[in-house]
């Protein structure tokens, strides 16, 4: 097993710093060679706990924690939404790349090149029950795709047809994963699934596709060992401690022999905390276990996967600091001689990226306030309180989140 991990103090995918007051900062673009990170709205403090601005949520008055009450304990707003469009473009700066299983050759492979290897079958299976609501323009993509197979099947004679390399994104939220690897690998098909209907329905490559699926409601609706690669990243606040088994094993069933698949989730505590910090790493544990969810499941990825029969099984993660290094003076000159020699780091703005992690973070912690307020028995404005005095002990004890990647291949028969 590969560990990779860039040491909190001399990260070489961050600089500089933020604190408290620079999180209220907005019309600023956070940009990379890469791809632009998304500005968020400010956070403000007011009256009723809410953000700033004119964006304004709706807290809920519940007074009791009930966790059947709370099927997913992240807010559902377009203020969520944009945080994880900010999550999706610093994790592949952090990371270095949209994804690390060694795919770029099958991906890249030209579609006649791809012909005489493998018989056609349809990427669409009959587990049609894990399929919930399927939007028109949806039904009508996956429809198409169907129909395609049909005739290049006809048309090739039963030779492979032209969808190419098939990849699914296993949560895709709004589908940037998708459509930028749809449009880095055209001649591969990309299928997006999430159960909220929150990607786009029109404008897309041509190659991604989107539905509207329950992973826990299994088998999904795909073939036998018709999928090339399966990416999935961040959905362990959708699936319950007894729901990964179950897909890691529906994984495998469709999955081609030799294909991959990767895993990316965070720890669910933060490292190096003081001591409001280590009181909400406590709470979020309670919480999550309360939820019948595994709260450390990041960390047993690997093992999951080679229980499960795939080989090949590599780990690393990647540490995350909460906006502190602007007051190591001796970064910098680090900093700089390691981006000299690594390709991987592309962020032009370095400090800007240590600027949206932070951000990020707290956004994350104001969209699960509704929730964990409750189960840290706190009310809106005290919860409100409590989160913006955290950005302070982070900078005092450089505190930092891991995200962990792990990858696998499907065995040949």
């Amino acid at each position: 097993m590969n560990v990779n991990r860039i040491k909190p103090a001399y990260d070489s995918s961050t600089i500089t710093t933020t604190t408290a007051t620079t999180t209220t900062k907005h019309d600023q673009s956070y940009t990379n060679s890469g791809g632009g990170f998304r500005s968020l709205p400010p956070i403000l403090s007011s009256g009723n706990g809410m953000a700033g601005g004119n964006q304004r949520r709706k807290i809920s008055k519940r007074k009791v924690y009930d966790p059947a009450q709370w099927p997913c304990a992240l807010l559902q707003d377009t203020i969520e939404q944009d945080r994880l469009v900010a999550q999706h473009y610093l994790l592949r700066t952090v990371f270095g790349s949209d994804h690390h299983a060694p795919v770029q050759s099958l991906l890249s492979q030209q579609l006649q090149q791809r012909h005489h290897h493998h018989h056609h079958h349809s990427v669409f299976g009959s587990g049609g029950e894990g399929v919930a609501n399927m939007s028109s323009p949806t039904t009508s993509a996956s429809s198409s795709l169907c129909s395609t197979h049909d005739n290049n099947n006809n048309n090739n004679g039963g030779s492979q047809s032209d969808h190419g390399p098939v990849v699914l994104d296993v949560g895709c939220g709004l589908g940037q994963w998708s459509m930028e690897m749809a449009t880095t690998y055209p001649n591969s098909t990309f299928i997006g699934l999430d159960i909220l209907p929150t990607f786009p329905k029109d404008i897309k490559p041509r190659n991604c596709y989107f539905l509207q699926v329950n992973v826990k409601r299994l088998p999904l609706p795909f073939a036998d060992q018709s999928v090339d690669f399966i990416y999935q990243r961040d959905l362990n606040w959708g699936l319950g401690q007894d729901d990964w088994y179950p897909l890691i094993k529906e994984y495998l069933r469709i999955l081609k022999p030799g294909g991959w698949i990767e895993l990316v989730e965070a720890d669910l505590e933060t490292k190096s905390s003081l001591e409001k910090e280590c009181a909400m790493n406590d709470k979020l544990l309670e919480g999550f276990s309360r939820r019948r969810q595994d709260p450390f499941v990041a960390r047993r990825l690997p093992t999951m996967l080679a229980i499960h029969g795939f080989r090949r099984v590599e780990s690393h993660f990647q540490s995350l600091p909460l906006g502190w290094k602007h007051n190591n003076p001796t970064y910098d000159a680090d900093h700089h001689q390691h981006v000299t020699n690594d390709s991987h780091d592309n962020s032009s703005t370095p400090g800007r990226q240590v600027q949206a992690i932070a951000s990020q973070y707290l956004f994350y912690l104001r969209s699960l306030g509704p929730w964990l307020r409750l189960v840290m028995g706190l009310s809106q404005s005290k919860y409100i309180d409590y989160v913006d005095q955290l950005p302070l002990e982070w900078e005092q004890a450089q505190t930092y989140v891991n995200w962990h990647c792990a990858t696998a291949q499907k065995p040949y028969e």
